[in-house]
């Protein structure tokens, strides 16, 4: 029971932290400036561009009023432990946004982000932005969790339509492109038709999605690839429960005919994470030093014990 609480502790423990890095995104680096990276609160921003200066009017408020529609659903329709970590991320993700707006962090901190000649370095902020937001979704669905928004929507397009997850990513990407568009044309008017400044903005939006697009991929690609081994040794058992009690690690045993002695051997397969690499060597140095190894990069996994990037589909989601 003890064991459970704390891993729930530090599972809500990084949603809240998957929301601070948005908001920080967003409030620091990305709405100030008009760039726009896609997504529900590429829209919130969009939102309080048309309304500025107006708390109730913010974008942590658009974006938790935009995402409502998105709990609801999660509740409806995915399991209640998914429905419950999307709608606290959303939460505390308005509520970091809108108390970063009543504190002025952005101007708490902008003396220590400006360039030496004190002037904005808005392609950094785009990049750092960028990076930040992309954090979030992977977070996320390490704790098995969303960020609401476009990631509940691809969900819903695969159940609707029956596309499959890589269709569902392209047309997300290619909203986020389409919310980054109408975000510069939205930037052109109330810049009083300043061309310069609304493509600045463009350009910045697109940098800023694809350093998220980027930096999502390569988090993605650390929680779910690893190595795989596969051992020829005289000694399986000893090497199986090395790997089995120490890694917490299952193997495969195949049963297999040396090409040059004609001698019996055991081929045993195993998947590691990466961080475990180390530790796995060890063990084959100790159990049978003269076992013939060789190890592989494997992409990703899917299966028990390894995070699946890709999106939950309705077999997942359905409480």
């Amino acid at each position: 029971m003890k064991t459970n609480k704390l891993l729930s502790i530090k599972e809500y423990a990084l949603v809240c932290l998957a929301a601070f890095c948005c908001a920080c995104s967003l409030e620091i680096f990305l709405i100030p400036y008009g760039v726009i990276v896609g997504g529900a609160v590429g829209i919130a921003t969009i939102l309080e561009i048309i309304l500025p200066n107006k708390l109730y009017f913010s974008a942590g408020v658009w974006a938790f009023l935009l995402n409502v529609p998105i709990i609801v659903y999660c509740f409806v329709s995915c399991r209640k432990n998914f429905a419950i970590k999307t709608t606290v991320y959303i939460c505390v993700l308005s509520a970091l946004l809108t108390v970063f707006r009543l504190i002025d962090l952005r101007g708490l901190l902008g003396a220590f982000l400006l360039k030496g000649d004190g002037t904005p370095d808005v392609t950094l902020y785009s990049i750092v932005g960028g990076a930040l937001q992309g954090l979030s979704l992977p977070v996320m669905l390490s704790v098995d969790g969303s960020t609401g928004g476009s990631d509940i929507a691809g969900i819903m397009l695969q159940r609707r339509r029956g596309k499959s997850t890589s269709e569902s990513m392209l047309g997300i990407f290619a909203a986020n492109v389409a919310i980054i568009v109408v975000g510069s044309v939205v930037f052109y008017f109330t810049e009083g038709g300043n061309l310069t400044a609304s493509l600045g903005s463009l350009i910045h939006s697109l940098a800023g999605l694809f350093v998220f697009e980027l930096v999502q991929e390569s988090v993605f690609k650390g929680f779910s690839s690893a190595y795989e081994f596969q051992i020829a040794t005289n000694n399986s058992e000893a090497v199986i429960e090395r790997l089995s009690t120490e890694l917490k690690r299952g193997s495969t045993v195949i049963k297999a005919e040396g090409g040059y002695s004609h001698g019996e051997k055991d081929i045993v397969l195993c998947i590691i994470h990466k961080s475990q690499l180390t530790h796995a060597k060890r063990i084959l140095n100790e159990v049978d030093p003269n076992a013939f190894t060789f190890v592989e990069p494997v992409r990703e996994v899917i299966g028990k014990g390894f995070i699946n990037k890709e999106m939950p589909t309705e077999d997942e989601t359905t409480a």
